[in-house]
């Protein structure tokens, strides 16, 4: 009697894929991955926009609706390149991918690692894995100790962009920042950028390259240089500063006009 060494599934099985190069995206956060994986699955299979439940979704990725939602808060709705919303009731999250920044993150990550990781210590394996984490983290050891905190406003990008971007400016001087929005200004009002956050992430790779050299802009009725916008933004910050400070002396004789002076009993 032969064996039989056939696998039967079950005929309503599915399949999750966990691609190499979405693990890259997400940490290495393998649930995560089948995550994005299957948002990419169904935009390309329903040709547009598409929603599901969270119930649903969950359970096509075996896991708890818990788990599900703190991954979509996390780490989805972080990704630059995934829009998610909510609409209709019962609530139904409808999630969007901006292909032409997903496909870039992809290029960027798609480098040969040559290095044979088994034979390399503790520390060197954490090294190695680290240069292969997401684009929107900070790669880098050295990085990691030098980021700076963001001083420049943000208005111009989505509220689901912000961290992205806050992860990008954060490798970069407080000088430079202010450089970068200043140039990044001038050529949102002068044309229409379609990706904000990747030509945010092009002027601070330039930065990190030495490529940098923002040349003069003009304006339609008077000319302005990128010196002239960072002299501006450095008085808005300056101003918007000031208006949070406290003087104590005109706080409490305020209080002292407003009250009179009571004896304390």
């Amino acid at each position: 009697m032969q064996a039989n060494n056939t696998l039967v599934l079950p005929q309503n099985d599915t399949i999750l894929i966990l691609r190499g190069s979405m693990l890259k995206l997400v940490n290495h956060d393998h649930i995560a991955a089948a995550f994005l994986n299957q948002i990419v699955y169904w935009r390309d299979k329903m040709g547009r926009t598409f929603y599901k439940t969270d119930q649903d979704f969950s359970e096509e990725l075996h896991i708890s609706l818990f788990t599900f939602r703190r991954i979509k808060r996390n780490v989805i709705k972080n990704l630059p390149f995934i829009k998610v919303t909510r609409q209709q009731i019962p609530a139904r999250t409808h999630y969007e991918i901006d292909y032409e920044m997903l496909n870039a993150f992809l290029a960027e990550n798609d480098t040969p690692q040559t290095t044979n990781i088994d034979r390399l210590t503790n520390i060197d394996q954490t090294r190695v894995l680290q240069s292969a984490q997401s684009i929107t983290e900070t790669k880098t050891e050295i990085t990691k100790k030098q980021q700076q905190p963001v001083v420049v406003n943000l208005d111009a990008f989505e509220e689901q962009e912000k961290p992205a971007v806050k992860k990008f400016l954060s490798t970069i001087t407080k000088d430079q920042q202010i450089t970068v929005m200043a140039v990044m200004m001038i050529a949102i009002k002068g044309t229409t950028i379609s990706n904000k956050v990747g030509y945010l992430r092009s002027l601070v790779n330039a930065v990190h390259n030495g490529t940098f050299t923002p040349n003069e802009q003009k304006a339609q009725h008077s000319p302005i240089t990128t010196e002239g916008l960072l002299r501006q933004e450095r008085k808005r910050k300056q101003a918007e500063d000031s208006r949070h400070k406290v003087n104590n002396k005109d706080f409490f004789a305020n209080l002292k006009v407003q009250y009179g002076k009571k004896k304390i009993k």
